[in-house]
């Protein structure tokens, strides 16, 4: 009887420490999720500011390219008409 109550004790201890190497495991895994989330909340936050600024670019282009095309057409029809 008293080496199955060593045993069961030497057991619980064995799982006690199994479970307390699972909790720090966990833990530090949650921080770096933690972690991880914040930054990909920077990033993105980043990304839509930098696609806002990309796009405004992008129309300014275009409208430029349409105003230098409109111009040319002009330059070629007065060139034709004198």
């Amino acid at each position: 009887m008293v080496v199955l109550a060593r045993q069961l004790k030497e057991n619980s201890l064995k799982m006690n420490k199994s479970i307390q190497n699972t909790e720090r495991i966990l833990d530090s895994t949650e921080k770096a999720v933690e972690h991880s989330l914040a930054t990909t909340g920077r990033v993105n936050t980043r990304a839509t500011a930098m696609y806002s600024e990309s796009f405004k670019t992008s129309c300014f282009t275009w409208l430029v390219m349409f105003a230098m095309t409109c111009i040319f057409v002009m330059v070629v029809l007065l060139i034709k008409v004198t």
